[in-house]
Formats: C-alpha cells, sequence, structure tokens
C-alpha cells in the first residue's frame, strides 16, 4: 500500500512554561486552525510530595476534555509525563480558539513547561 501527501504538513509545537503550577486554567489563543495530536509536560520544579498534581488540555472555558489528565505529582525535576489519550472527536479547533490547560496543584509549587503537539487543520 502507498502513502501519498498532497500537501506537506510540518508539525506545530506550542510551549507554554507555568512558573510555579498554581491551580489555574491557563488559555492560549490559536491564530489558525489545529488538529492536536499529542500533549506531554516536563517537570520544572521540585518533586512536589504526594499531592495530586494534575494538568488536562481543555477546549475553552474547560466545556470539553482534549486529552486524559496528564498526572506529576511527586516527579523530580525533569521528568517528562505524556498523556496516554487525546479524544479525536475534540481534537480540533478553529482560527482564534482557545486552548486551556487546566492545572491542579496539590501540595508544593511545581512548575511545568507544556507542550501540545499539532498540525495545522
Amino acid at each position: 500500500m502507498a502513502i501519498t501527501f498532497e500537501t506537506p504538513v510540518q508539525a506545530l509545537n506550542i510551549y507554554t512554561n507555568i512558573t510555579d503550577a498554581a491551580s489555574a486554567p491557563y488559555d492560549m489563543t490559536v491564530t489558525r486552525g489545529l488538529v492536536v495530536s499529542d500533549a506531554w509536560l516536563q517537570v520544572t520544579g521540585a518533586a512536589s510530595g504526594a499531592g495530586a498534581n494534575t494538568a488536562q488540555l481543555q477546549t475553552a472555558a474547560g466545556a470539553t476534555n482534549v486529552t486524559a489528565t496528564i498526572g506529576f505529582n511527586n516527579q523530580p525535576r525533569g521528568t517528562i509525563v505524556r498523556t496516554t489519550t487525546v479524544l479525536s472527536a475534540n481534537s480540533t479547533f478553529a482560527a482564534a480558539a482557545v486552548l486551556r490547560y487546566n492545572i491542579v496543584r496539590g501540595l508544593a509549587p511545581n512548575g511545568a513547561a507544556v507542550n501540545i503537539v499539532a498540525v495545522p487543520a
């Protein structure tokens, strides 16, 4: 079987550094349509103990989950944690849409470098 591509596609890596990963939604507005194919984060703060530190990519206002929850509690600095699921039904964003990373912090601050991999829609 041959696979052909009519238009070359370049993946986009959307990077956001959340300094202390405080419990809050972090919104990003996209300037063009895209389809999310992966999401991961790298712990940038000290290990946080047994707190329930999590991140999840959602649509604007947290209405719909795009990824499974990414847990990063008690992970040492430098650890990379990847989502286990990208929900294809929710992964397409139109131009000017808002992607939301919802961060829930359990105990101590634990910064995260958040990455979203996407292709143009």
